[in-house]
């Protein structure tokens, strides 16, 4: 085998090598499941303020659907639902868009998450937009683990 043929295989060899392992490390991480966390906004009025958020997801090839769950005022929840989500590990991107019930009158309200996770822990910077006016925030959430089924039971 002459020097050329040489060199050509073993540059084929280790980017085959290269491109193998990098494959490798982004294995996905199913994060379907409910992820309870906060978010804490860095503009608009309510800056530096810290509320509840929970994210319900189901992961299918790197698409995730669901909803978001904000806080409205008072004791009071609501959801939207992610029209589009993607997941690629340790990159997420939710989008989800609604309105607020419990004002009247309901305001659209939509909002975008973008950030990184693993299989315990996300979090990121998102925006928040209500009847047109943007908030930027910084977001975290934990994966809460399913109960576990109760003893005796199959």
């Amino acid at each position: 085998m002459s020097m050329r043929c040489k060199t050509w295989t073993v540059r084929i060899v280790l980017f085959t090598v290269f491109w193998l392992s990098a494959c490798t490390l982004s294995l996905p991480i199913d994060i379907t499941g409910q992820w309870v966390g906060t978010l804490e906004y860095t503009s608009g009025p309510a800056t530096g303020f810290i509320y509840p958020l929970t994210l319900n997801l189901i992961y299918n090839s790197r698409d995730v659907t669901g909803t978001i769950t904000l806080v409205s005022h008072g004791p009071f929840t609501f959801d939207l639902p992610i029209n589009s989500g993607r997941a690629k590990n340790p990159d997420i991107r939710l989008d989800a868009f609604g309105t607020n019930p419990h004002v009247v009158p309901s305001p659209t309200v939509s909002i975008a998450l973008e950030g990184r996770y693993d299989a315990e822990s996300m979090s990121g910077e998102g925006t928040q937009t209500v009847d047109g006016a943007t908030y930027e925030f910084n977001w975290t959430a934990s994966f809460v683990p399913p109960p576990a089924p109760p003893e005796g039971d199959s």
